[in-house]
């Protein structure tokens, strides 16, 4: 048998490298998550249908524990989609129609700071487009068809193009800052905004988990476990596994996806558009795991009506997997 000692030689310089590398510190990550409400197992695809995120993260400044000031810093980019159909979306849909369908398209780059005391905030621009241009009637149909679900009627119905651009803002404060070194619950209070034609809305709430965490600088909750230099903290242990929940109260100043293009003149929006609800609430739970190179995420989210005739509550399921690298 002839051997290929190049190709040996490769192989074996490749395998000393991934058992040499340190699987503590990844300076980059990646992750992608599938929001969906057919992960409920009821396969309604209602509301706020189907959700698909593409997420690169980058460190950008470590953290000195020791400075109160320091901060550190993580970039990030984010590409998004976002499809929401209505109550009833078989051939009477016009019978039972108490929101458009819409289709989102996204991208957003954002800029999260983590303080020596643990409190995170998050800035961030989101621009894109609402309407037939953001390929949600093409993505649905075929999601649907891959996974032999129901036929959707009505796509061509949906709320018509409009480019849009949000600022994003969000501010969370730990409420435990002096808990022992190893706890096994934490809380965060939270405040955030959307200002846009896209969505402007303001939130507040609770970030609560429980279970094998670490300090936010260095949490999967944040993005954190990644830094710009090899040079470590002292770790609580090799992996984070928890349990969290998270309420909050919504406050709708606009909706595009509900209200049609904020610059669009009425007639102009589609063939329908609704009103909103101002007061929102909503809750998700779930599970995170992060070790080494992997995050792996499974959440549920409830929401209460955003729209002002809709006829039911929402909720949906999130599968999210992630990969740190240098």
């Amino acid at each position: 048998m002839k051997i290929n000692y190049q190709l040996l030689v490769l192989l074996l310089l490749l395998s000393a490298v991934v058992h040499a590398q340190d699987t503590t510190t990844f300076r980059y990550e990646i992750t992608g998550t599938t929001d969906n409400d057919d992960y409920t197992i009821r396969y309604t695809d209602r509301y706020y249908s189907n959700g698909l995120f593409l997420k690169f993260y980058a460190a950008l400044k470590d953290i000195n524990e020791k400075n109160p000031k320091s901060i550190k810093k993580i970039f990030s980019i984010e590409l998004g989609q976002m499809m929401f159909n209505p109550h009833s979306h078989d051939k009477n849909f016009l019978t039972d129609l108490d929101r458009p369908f819409a289709g989102v398209l996204f991208i957003k780059p954002s800029f999260t700071g983590i303080t020596a005391k643990e409190n995170v905030w998050q800035l961030g621009v989101q621009a894109g487009i609402m309407g037939p241009s953001a390929f949600g009637k093409q993505v649905q149909t075929w999601w649907h068809g891959a996974f032999h679900i129901l036929s959707i009627y009505g796509w061509d119905t949906q709320l018509k193009n409009e480019a849009f651009i949000n600022l994003t803002a969000s501010y969370n404060y730990h409420l435990l800052q002096k808990q022992k070194e190893n706890p096994w619950f934490d809380a965060y209070a939270f405040a955030a905004a959307s200002l846009g034609n896209n969505l402007t809305n303001t939130s507040i709430g609770l970030r609560l988990k429980t279970g094998a965490f670490e300090k936010a600088f260095q949490s999967v909750a944040w993005g954190s476990r990644i830094q710009r230099t090899k040079q470590n903290h002292a770790w609580r242990k090799n992996h984070e596994v928890y349990i969290y929940f998270e309420p909050q109260l919504t406050y709708q100043a606009y909706n595009a996806a509900l209200q049609g293009g904020l610059f669009k003149q009425d007639s102009a929006k589609g063939f329908f558009y609704t009103g909103i609800r101002p007061i929102v609430y909503q809750h998700s739970w779930g599970l995170l795991f992060a070790q080494n190179h992997w995050t792996i995420q499974f959440g549920y989210t409830f929401r209460t009506r955003e729209a002002k005739h809709q006829v039911a509550i929402e909720d949906f399921g999130t599968i999210r997997f992630g990969y740190r690298f240098r």
